[in-house]
């Protein structure tokens, strides 16, 4: 229903795609790169809204899309556990759909409940779980910059909601992120988010 893509140079080495299987939506795909102990998971994460959230595995509605957000994050979490256990490193790259603190947004961040839940969770649970760091914030404590606007407001409306999120073990090898918020973007409301890191 949604679908991400990830390209990968042949000159980068060996590696392997796999979709998890509860993810009905084509949100997650990871790529697995065995020679270089990575693991690159792209993500779609879903937009928590009121609306009601079909459950396929259970063939009913089950509460919102808010809901469906956290257990999505969760279960992909869980995921990620697992490639940790095997010894890989992680870089977790794309859309979450969650600004993580105030500094993240323009001219408000979101406090109502589902949000603040989400956001609790994210930063509270998935990235200490996982030991991973926010790339962006963690080379740019205090830039605003954002990765998403609303093209239609008047005003600047905007959010940082795309991240790459690394291992903390990778951070010493990074040598840049950054984003591009040229007004071009290819029809795009979501400006690109750029890392490079040494081997």
């Amino acid at each position: 229903m949604y679908g991400v893509a990830t390209f990968v140079r042949e000159s980068f080495g060996p590696f392997s795609h796999a979709e998890p299987e509860w993810d009905r939506e084509g949100r997650a795909l990871f790529t697995i790169f065995p020679e270089r102990k990575l693991a690159l998971v792209n993500v779609y994460a879903v937009n928590g809204t009121g609306k009601p959230y079909f459950d396929h595995e259970l063939g009913r509605v089950r509460g919102t899309r808010h809901e469906y957000k956290r257990r999505f994050n969760r279960r992909l979490m869980e995921d990620c556990v697992a490639m940790k256990e095997r010894g890989l490193e992680l870089v977790l790259v794309g859309d979450w759909n969650i600004s993580r603190t105030k500094l993240d947004v323009t001219p408000r961040l979101r406090t109502q409940v589902p949000h603040r839940a989400a956001r609790k969770q994210f930063n509270e649970t998935f990235m200490p779980t996982l030991d991973v760091v926010d790339v962006f914030r963690e080379l740019h404590p205090d830039e605003k910059k954002y990765t998403w606007r609303n093209a239609r407001s008047r005003v600047l409306d905007a959010a940082r909601v795309d991240y790459a999120l690394v291992s903390r073990s990778m951070l010493p090898r990074v040598t840049s992120a950054d984003i591009d918020e040229r007004v071009t973007r290819f029809a795009s409301d979501h400006a690109p988010l750029s890392v490079e890191w040494r081997d």
